[in-house]
């Protein structure tokens, strides 16, 4: 029996990490020779004999609106919790300095959240960008940790200490950080779904005061039928 072989997008850490978008591009991928497929399947039928597809299709296009109008009010429900402690309770200890980045990011969303779809992915990519920057600062000093455990006897006087600041580094800041970092990622994956329509609803209702349905109800039955 060959060798199982191991590849380090397997790692859950790294694929958060340093191949957050692999999954993605394999997506888009399969999407792309899927409906090359699906063109060549169809486009010789006449589209009234296709009454079931059609309606299959629209059912699940419906269900696909449904499902990603949930995960953007999830996400965005998540950012605007005041107190974010509780989600980070399977971490123990759960390492300080990260709880009040991550609390400090919940505050951000809280007071700038912008008024209007404009603003919206604009502010989720700055609060990704100052993630990576904080993940830089404490990989920086995770290495330096190590590299002073490395030169360190046993016997040394520090050893202790610093062993134990790099446990919770590695352990428990590092985890916490790279979640955050996922959820905003996440959050910021929705727009690719739902950007375009919240735009237009945007646009109608600037337009007329008056204007129904309101946002939710739009994005649910939003026309044309896209996923």
């Amino acid at each position: 029996m060959a060798d199982q072989k191991f590849f380090q997008w397997q790692n859950d850490i790294l694929l958060k990490d340093i191949y957050p978008m692999r999954l993605v591009k394999l997506r888009d991928f399969l999407v792309f020779y899927k409906e090359a497929d699906l063109w060549a399947e169809y486009k010789n039928k006449d589209i009234s004999t296709l009454a079931a597809d059609v309606k299959a299709y629209d059912d699940s296009m419906d269900y696909a609106r449904a499902a990603a109008y949930k995960k953007y009010i999830s996400s965005r429900n998540y950012f605007m919790v005041k107190d974010a402690r509780s989600f980070y309770v399977k971490y123990k200890p759960i390492e300080e300095e990260a709880m009040r980045l991550i609390q400090q990011n919940h505050d951000y969303f809280i007071s700038s959240w912008p008024r209007d779809i404009r603003g919206e992915r604009a502010f989720i990519q700055s609060r990704i960008e100052s993630f990576k920057t904080q993940l830089g600062f404490l990989r920086d000093r995770i290495r330096y940790l190590q590299r002073q455990l490395e030169g360190m006897l046993p016997e040394h006087p520090n050893r202790g200490k610093v062993e134990a600041e790099y446990k919770i580094k590695n352990e428990s800041a590092l985890p916490m950080l790279l979640e955050e970092m996922e959820k905003l990622r996440e959050f910021d994956a929705t727009y690719d779904k739902i950007e375009g329509p919240k735009l237009e609803w945007y646009k109608l209702s600037k337009g007329d005061p008056n204007y129904t349905p309101n946002e939710a109800e739009f994005l649910v039955n939003y026309d044309p039928k896209v996923p």
